[in-house]
């Protein structure tokens, strides 16, 4: 096992043995208890931070999926169409809008990294903060996602993707391909 999984693992092993009590506490308690203990754990460093955080999504979203590792400063809107799959790494200082969010397996999200589910229209009859509207991001199996890389919108990312440091992904990016610059264009197709 290579080094990026064996802190998220060693925190699962610990979930496993000590934590289910609490797991199923927070299955009975109200949503809005868990996501009060979500902003209160949010920044707790180390194996613990990362065990609590992955219990708190495991009772938080639709679906979610083994070794899961949320680092701290990550602020994430964990809804309950968010979907994530196994073997995930979200990095330190990123945002993660959670609203209409699927995460596939093998995904590593890097520093101060940006996913934006929902986006405005303009219509100058409607005032500004009544013209959000709902979208779907979709992020395949097997994604890097480089630092401060910003995802906004309506978007589908496919498998094997390798997003560079600091793109603006505002288009879908097809499976097996390479995707930098602002806005992100696929620069190279992978094998």
């Amino acid at each position: 096992m290579n080094r990026y999984y064996a802190k998220g693992e060693k925190a699962f092993d610990i979930y496993y043995i000590f934590a289910y009590p609490f797991y199923l506490l927070l299955k009975i308690l109200p949503r809005f208890l868990s996501l009060f203990m979500w902003e209160i754990f949010r920044n707790t460093p180390g194996y613990p931070g990362i065990g609590i955080r992955y219990i708190l999504l495991k009772r938080l979203a639709k679906r979610c999926g083994k070794n899961v590792a949320v680092f701290p400063s990550v602020f994430f809107n964990v809804s309950r169409k968010t979907v994530i799959g196994n073997h995930i790494s979200i990095r330190e200082h990123s945002f993660i809008d959670g609203d209409n969010l699927e995460i596939g397996d093998n995904v590593m999200i890097a520093h101060a990294s940006t996913i934006v589910t929902g986006s405005h229209i303009y219509d100058p009859q409607i005032p500004m903060r009544d013209t959000l509207e709902d979208r779907v991001v979709t992020i395949g199996d097997n994604v890097w996602i480089g630092a401060g890389a910003k995802i906004i919108g309506s978007v589908d990312i496919g498998d094997s993707v390798i997003i560079g440091a600091n793109a603006v992904v505002v288009k879908s990016i097809p499976s097996y391909s390479v995707a930098v610059g602002v806005p992100a264009k696929v620069i190279k197709k992978l094998k």
